[in-house]
Order: C-alpha cells, then structure tokens, then sequence
C-alpha cells in the first residue's frame, strides 16, 4: 500500500496497454499473487507461531542496524505520497513540470483488480503456512524439495557455465605458455639472430669498407699533397717537362 505496491502498479498498468502480447500482463498479475504469498508465509514463520530454532533465543540487533530499518521504512511510507498516481511529484520534477493533484487517478480498474490479487496471494499464504509445517513440505514433498534446491539451477550453472568458462581458462593458459609463447620466444631468437648478423655486416663490412677507403683516400690525398709546393718554377718545370715528353712521343710515332 505504499511505495512499492505504487511502483508496482505502474507496470502493471504499462503491461495492460502493451499491444503485441498480452501475456507479460499475465505474468505480472501472477507476480503479484506469488508476492503476496511468500510475503505472507515470511511473515507467518517469523512473527507468527512457535519458534522453530535456537534462533528464538536471538536478541534484538544493534542501533547500527536498526536505525536503518527505521529509515527506510519512514522513506518507503513518506516517498509514496510523491509516487502516487494522484500527485506524481517525483515524475513530473524529473520532465521539470508542475504535478497536477488529481484524486481521481486512484479510482482505476487496474487497482481494484491489483487489491484483488494481493487479497488472494495473502489469503492463500495464511491458508497453506498457518500450520506448524509447510503445507507445500506436507503435501508435495517433492516439489518442495526442487523449489528448496533452488530448482538445482546454482548446480547447473556450476556444471555448464564456470565448467565451460574453467575449460576456457585452462585452454587459454595452455595456449599462452606453449603456443603464443613459442611464437614470441621464436619471433625474439629470429630477432637476435638478425640483429647480430646486421651487426657483424655493419662493423665487418659496411664500417671496415668505408675506413678503408677513408684511409686510401686520405693516403692518396697526402701523397698529391706532398707533391703540390706552391713554387710556380716548379710547377713550370713541370709543365715543360711534360711539353717535351710529348714532342718526343709525337716525333717517335711520326
């Protein structure tokens, strides 16, 4: 009747106005009785009866944990002033409107119809968990047995999705140190080999050739050095010299 059941109310009214398939209103209407139920029948074993454990003998919880309680249950009582369809204040402040107060949004078919159901999930609850036992325990044991389970669905997750996704870990712990390893151990020895054939290329050959022919370079320039004075006789000399040898080769071919 407060916050909650205001929420609530609003899907069931969205449900009921969805065109493609009436079958998630359904649901919701089922929804509704199945809350009721287990409300009830929690409430029944832990305020009503004989107490059933050594549980019973528990003292109250510290103000640490009770005040919380106590305000969330002033918050789940205040805020559904502001949640109901009569004054929406919290929607409207969302769009930056103003709240309309209009008494007569509370008088919908849907609500009636929603009181009915929570009615019948409450009536049913108190007829099936009024006893000493479970009613559900006492008359079909089997049941009762799968739905304490939890219907084995946390044992099928274990055996289906951790044991697919434990079978992935492993094989992808198996690839990286036997096969992406190899291939990057493999990819680093073809690099040092390269590297070291690049090094012993560029020292050896590249590096040796060109101090090589540096140093001839250099010798050979020295060595026209030595033979350039600067003494213009000299280079004159030179230069008859030459004229004459000429003369000779040209006067021997002739």
């Amino acid at each position: 009747f407060f916050a909650g059941a205001w929420t609530k109310e609003e899907i069931l009214h969205a449900t009921s106005q969805w065109s493609p398939s009436q079958v998630p209103h359904y649901l919701m209407m089922a929804g509704v009785v199945l809350t009721a139920l287990y409300m009830t029948r929690q409430v029944i074993f832990v305020f009503l009866g004989s107490r059933r454990t050594a549980a019973g003998h528990a003292h109250e919880s510290p103000w640490v944990m009770t005040l919380p309680l106590i305000v969330l249950a002033v918050c789940t009582v205040g805020l559904s002033i502001v949640f109901t369809p009569a004054w929406p204040w919290f929607e409207h402040y969302l769009m930056g409107e103003t709240a309309p107060f209009e008494i007569g949004r509370l008088i919908q078919p849907m609500l009636f119809v929603s009181a009915v159901l929570v009615a019948a999930g409450i009536a049913l609850g108190w007829w099936m968990y009024q006893g000493a036992t479970d009613s559900l325990e006492r008359r079909l044991p089997g049941l009762f047995r799968f739905l304490e389970n939890r219907m084995w669905l946390d044992e099928l997750y274990d055996r289906t999705v951790l044991a697919l996704a434990q079978m992935a870990a492993n094989f992808a712990d198996w690839m990286d140190r036997h096969f992406w390893d190899g291939i990057v151990s493999s990819a680093a020895g073809a690099s040092r080999v390269l590297g070291s054939a690049a090094r012993s290329l560029d020292e050896h050959g590249i590096n040796h050739g060109a101090d090589e022919a540096s140093a001839r370079t250099r010798g050979f320039g020295s060595a026209i050095a030595r033979r350039h004075s600067g003494q213009i006789h000299t280079y004159l000399g030179a230069i008859a010299l030459g004229l004459l040898a000429l003369l000779l080769l040209y006067g021997w071919l002739a």
